[in-house]
């Protein structure tokens, strides 16, 4: 599959796709599988529900969008090869995150969704034809060929993996850890006597325990200078 010309999407779009290497872009959508999945695997899940500010995504929020997203983009890349031109209709990005429930699941189920959908995604992409790669669609208002979509998965998925390697995830999504006690605040038992020194307990205690289209971006990241805003 040949790299897209720019007449071939919304300049909007030219951020993602100059982001890929030259080369084989079918490849290079199954390079991306398997260093993504393993680099999602390395991230604790304690850390999965946490996001560096109010208002902003999650890890697990994250990953959910790029699993939406290439959903979305896959769909649109069959509409189109099979000559149904849409339009197809935008999604509004944040909406979706707020009511998928992405931070309820665990890391692991969210990286082996990613890592079958990528799979389907390539086998349906490996079926196209050259004479099918150039049908075109509009989709979110912007118009593609079918071979633009690929480069658009992939430069998405380094956009947003970039947000998640060592150490921006550890600087931007910490683990709150809790605060250690002064010496004056350790915990005392009755008697005065700190609960370290004390002899076992008899009883067990239990502890209580262009505008972008709305279906690309993160909230809050900045397009590059001269990056347009699509139609």
């Amino acid at each position: 599959m040949q790299r897209p010309e720019k007449s071939e999407y919304a300049p909007y779009y030219h951020q993602y796709i100059e982001q890929v290497p030259r080369g084989d872009i079918l490849d290079y959508l199954e390079q991306q599988r398997n260093i993504f999945s393993a680099r999602l695997a390395e991230i604790p899940e304690e850390r999965g529900g946490h996001r560096y500010a109010a208002g902003k995504w999650s890890v697990k929020e994250v990953v959910g969008h790029v699993i939406d997203i290439e959903r979305v983009f896959l769909y649109r890349a069959l509409s189109f090869a099979r000559a149904d031109a849409g339009p197809i209709p935008g999604v509004e990005q944040d909406d979706w995150v707020a009511a998928a429930g992405f931070d309820a699941r665990t890391l692991q189920s969210l990286r082996e969704e990613f890592h079958h959908l990528r799979s389907s995604g390539i086998v349906l992409l490996c079926s196209f034809d050259e004479a099918t790669s150039l049908r075109r669609g509009i989709a979110s208002g912007c118009e593609f060929t079918v071979r633009a979509i690929p480069y658009v998965l992939a430069g998405h998925l380094d956009h947003h993996a970039r947000v998640l390697e060592e150490p921006a995830v550890e600087e931007q999504f910490p683990i709150e850890e809790e605060p250690e006690l002064a010496a004056d605040e350790t915990p005392q038992l009755e008697g005065g006597m700190p609960m370290e020194e004390q002899g076992e307990p008899d009883l067990e205690v239990e502890i209580p325990g262009e505008e972008a289209p709305p279906d690309m971006e993160e909230p809050g990241v900045e397009l590059p200078e001269g990056a347009e805003n699509p139609p």
